[in-house]
């Protein structure tokens, strides 16, 4: 390549990587000038006027005859979104504001997730509404693992984790109904469900007291059997203490699974999140105290993690189980 050609060529090439910078910037520290949050002592203002006039002096050539094409929607469209940034940020500043990050404007994000629903199974490009709803469904599950699609024009960066809460995905609410039959039947069924949910906990709490009560150090303590067991009710059955401290670990696990699901060494830090927040000294056994903490958070967790994948195989498998 000739030296003029080759120094233009960087020139365009530079040029363009700034530009793509100015309008994606989204930190208060600077990865390069351009790349950054944009603000009153920002050099954004001043290069998009000048990028605007570089860009209408742009022509794209025929590759057959090589003469210059009239317009091309491409530069076009970068001018006018240049304008559109440079009005946008005179008005934020109306309103006083400081700074403003111009990649969450950009579609990225958005192309990247229908480029996934088209990639699913089959090269889908036009799917129905049931199966958009499976396929969004699936990399819900999957917390949209591939960052973006191959082979794309988009940049591979997230700003946070994408995982979504799937008991909020498929609960739904229920409105003003005027129809007395439909009403009763809704509540019926969220009556079964309840019903349901509470014998599976009560299921679980049951093998939870089991279990601890298995350990050899445990089961021939008179102390620890009395502190985890009713045995008024029956030896399986957990004291008042423990079902205090299961159902309030049940809860405070629901809120804290979809969080750390998708990440190494869940247990741990599901057993660290209890520690901090249940109230254990009531197990008090002189000689098998911190046997006794350890045992119930951590057949806690197991049992909930155990409870929590069995959730979610329903609704895979087409059940929607709102305990989750």
């Amino acid at each position: 390549m000739p030296e003029k050609e080759g120094r233009d060529t960087a020139d365009m090439i530079l040029f363009f990587d700034r530009l793509f910078d100015s309008v994606n910037g989204y930190t208060l520290k600077p990865e390069k000038s351009l790349r950054v949050v944009v603000s009153h002592d920002s050099p954004h203002s001043s290069f998009w006027g000048r990028a605007a006039k570089r860009l209408r002096r742009m022509r794209f050539v025929d590759p057959t005859d090589k003469k210059p094409l009239k317009e091309s929607v491409i530069l076009k469209n970068w001018i006018s979104t240049i304008e559109g940034f440079r009005r946008l940020w005179k008005v934020l500043r109306i309103y006083k504001f400081k700074y403003f990050k111009p990649r969450i404007l950009n579609q990225d994000s958005l192309a990247n997730f229908f480029g996934q629903i088209r990639s699913l199974g089959e090269r889908n490009v036009k799917p129905t509404c049931s199966e958009f709803e499976s396929s969004f469904k699936m990399l819900l599950l999957g917390n949209l693992a591939s960052g973006c699609t191959e082979k794309d024009n988009s940049e591979n960066k997230t700003d946070g984790p994408l995982l979504f809460t799937l008991k909020e995905f498929i609960s739904f609410k229920v409105s003003c109904m005027n129809n007395d039959t439909v009403t009763e039947n809704l509540m019926l069924d969220l009556e079964m469900t309840s019903s349901d949910a509470t014998e599976n906990n009560d299921s679980m709490f049951s093998s939870i007291t089991e279990r601890i009560l298995n350990n050899s150090h445990v089961g021939e303590c008179e102390v620890c059997k009395n502190l985890i067991s009713d045995s008024a009710k029956s030896e399986l059955a957990p004291s008042k203490c423990l079902l205090k401290v299961l159902e309030d670990a049940d809860n405070i696990l629901a809120q804290r699974m979809s969080s750390v699901c998708y990440l190494h060494h869940t247990a741990l830090m599901l057993e660290t999140e209890l520690y901090m927040s249940l109230d254990l000294r009531w197990l008090n056994c002189q000689q098998h105290r911190n046997v006794l903490k350890e045992l119930v958070v951590s057949y806690t967790v197991v049992f909930y993690i155990s409870k929590w994948c069995n959730g979610i195989n329903e609704i895979l498998m087409g059940k929607e189980d709102m305990s989750l």
